[in-house]
């Protein structure tokens, strides 16, 4: 289990937290853990983005999980997850 890395925020009230980890099958994923009610959300399937997951983050309302992705290209990507699971959202990073 990674608690971040580097990214590893808790939730602004402090509830909740994103945790990436990697299953039994090998599958690495992220799940949104809540620290108050010691519960486990659903295991998201890094594998559903294209790139390597560099960090994940909770968002600070606690509902999204917020992921880092470096593409092949070089190109780094964000991609938005519910907690329980959907995919919401995904852009690639504009620097200047």
């Amino acid at each position: 289990l990674q608690f971040g890395p580097s990214k590893g925020n808790p939730s602004r009230d402090g509830s909740r937290i994103a945790v990436r980890a990697v299953r039994k099958d090998g599958a690495k994923v992220v799940f949104a853990y809540d620290l108050d009610r010691r519960g486990k959300f659903p295991d998201i399937d890094l594998a559903q983005v294209p790139g390597t997951t560099s960090s994940c983050t909770i968002s600070p309302l606690a509902a999204y999980i917020l992921c880092f992705q470096n593409l092949m290209d070089g190109t780094e990507q964000r991609a938005i997850f519910a907690v329980d699971g959907g995919l919401r959202q995904r852009w690639t990073d504009h620097h200047r």
